[in-house]
């Protein structure tokens, strides 16, 4: 059973792929930490709110007419939550 802190991880990491799919580059920028640190397959590791913002919006959005985050497995362990 997950506890409450690896249930709001889980439902972050939720919100934020529905916001990535939709392109809501404002809704993202809600749920994230001025601390943030993501990893991207192909950029790498990002750190930083504002760092992932123009990432997203300027490497990914405007690039793309079309993404898509799909969730296959979440898991979560203290502050850290890592989606496939």
């Amino acid at each position: 059973m997950l506890n409450s802190n690896n249930e709001k991880l889980k439902t972050l990491s939720e919100q934020y792929a529905k916001y990535y799919t939709q392109k809501n580059i404002s809704g993202i920028s809600e749920l994230l930490n001025d601390n943030i640190a993501l990893f991207d397959p192909e950029f790498k590791w990002i750190k930083g709110k504002e760092k992932v913002i123009d990432l997203l919006q300027k490497k990914i959005f405007n690039k793309h007419k079309k993404v898509s985050f799909e969730i296959i497995k979440n898991y979560q362990e203290k502050s850290t939550s890592i989606s496939e």
